[in-house]
């Protein structure tokens, strides 16, 4: 069987017509794969990674979410919270259990009552 009167392409089992065949340029699946879907932990971890502003002594910054959260905690801490004094404590032995003998560190917090410096504002 031929295509057009005149043309010499047979068609035939994996030889379309040409009118039939993809135009060049265009796409077989013009809507292709869905993108998959992000996990819980990859949303929350594109999440923490954006930046924001803040005013930390008169000065602004950008830092990601997770340095602005973890900046909150310590604040919270130093001003009495236990749940996040707990938080920081178990931050730190944690880091401390995972750092090779040598490499262990050691933080020490000097709170005095009157202190005058400015707190971080958000």
């Amino acid at each position: 069987m031929m295509s057009k009167k005149g043309d010499k392409y047979e068609v035939g089992y994996g030889k379309p017509p040409v009118h039939t065949r993809f135009q060049k340029g265009m796409s077989g699946n013009p809507s292709g794969r869905r993108a998959r879907q992000l996990s819980f932990d990859e949303l929350m971890a594109r999440e923490l990674g954006k930046k924001i502003t803040i005013t930390e002594n008169g000065e602004s910054r950008r830092i990601t979410k997770q340095d602005a959260i973890v900046k909150r905690c310590v604040q919270k801490a130093i001003q009495g919270d236990l749940s996040a004094q707990k938080q920081v404590r178990e931050s730190l032995s944690r880091l401390e259990s995972s750092l090779p003998l040598h490499e262990t560190i050691k933080v020490t917090l000097k709170l005095e009552e009157d202190d005058d410096t400015p707190k971080e504002h958000w």
